[in-house]
């Protein structure tokens, strides 16, 4: 039982470093997937505006 435990605990921090990496590579890149996702939103806008100016 102990050693089922320790070793639960061990995976954990690992899981817990690669957590850490994504929380940086998500930091660092936070203001381009921030930009990506505001122009796609415009893009689609714009597709849908122009649809319904041609429909009506």
């Amino acid at each position: 039982m102990h050693s089922g435990k320790s070793g639960s605990f061990s995976s954990l921090r690992g899981t817990d470093r690669k957590d850490q990496s994504v929380d940086k590579f998500v930091r660092k890149n936070h203001n381009v997937l921030l930009f990506t996702l505001i122009v796609i939103t415009l893009i689609l806008k714009i597709k849908l505006y122009q649809l319904v100016k041609y429909l009506l």
